[in-house]
């Protein structure tokens, strides 16, 4: 019986795309404003919005926001190499002269 290899890997070749020219001005346009329901971002949409609408004369803003924050996770369901990154976080916060301690208690 003869094997069959497969390449799983896109073979299409993708081609460089020129991004669209820039705006020359905001005023008459419509702008979308996501929120992502992290703490404060809505404070800050509000003064975006109402800078948008003053100073930059666009005619509409629109606003959806997203349900939920992305949840967290308990010790057990988090990442492979969260704690690595946690340990290299708590050894720059520490300016103690035995690291390999402090990264004990973090």
């Amino acid at each position: 019986m003869p094997l069959t290899l497969i390449n799983p890997m896109n073979e299409t070749v993708i081609r460089a795309a020129a991004p669209p020219a820039r705006l020359q001005t905001l005023a008459g346009k419509k702008i979308g404003l996501l929120d992502i329901s992290k703490p404060g971002g809505s404070l800050f949409l509000d003064r975006l919005e109402k800078i948008l609408l003053e100073q930059f004369q666009v005619s509409e803003v629109s606003r959806t926001r997203k349900p939920t924050f992305t949840k967290n996770r308990s010790r057990a369901g988090q990442r492979p190499g969260a704690s690595r990154l946690r340990c290299r976080v708590c050894a720059a916060s520490h300016s103690g002269p035995d690291t390999r301690t402090d990264l004990r208690a973090c």
